[in-house]
């Protein structure tokens, strides 16, 4: 798994942190971290997650550090959201079996249940 995806599951998918608490990680491990953007994920008429993304100076690039903050707003299964990530790559077209398997493999494992409220 490339290190920029290690990275972002592994500042990025937590469960207690305050706001504070991500925006003070997203600096230390973005430099000049600024907003690129803002979105909300809605399926159907349920609201599912607030996302951040954060890129050096507000400008992302693929071989840059970034960092995506989701603030859940309703109570999923981490493992449930390995699935539907996988998914989601492969509708994207990606469609390396072998690796798609791994990081699902991956990310069952370290992805955690979140909560409403969960950043």
């Amino acid at each position: 798994m490339p290190s920029f995806v290690i990275a972002f599951l592994a500042f990025f998918m937590v469960t207690s942190a305050s706001f504070a608490d991500v925006t003070k990680s997203v600096q230390q491990h973005v430099p000049d971290a600024d907003i690129v953007g803002k979105a909300r994920l809605k399926v159907l008429v349920w609201k599912v997650y607030d996302a951040v993304l954060y890129a050096p100076k507000g400008v992302w690039s693929y071989d840059q550090p970034f960092a995506l903050e989701l603030n859940y707003l309703r109570d999923l299964d981490g493992k449930e959201i390995a699935k539907r990530s996988v998914k989601e790559m492969k509708d994207q077209g990606y469609n390396n079996s072998e690796k798609l398997t791994g990081w699902g493999n991956e990310m069952q494992n370290i992805f955690p249940d979140v909560s409403k409220g969960s950043v």
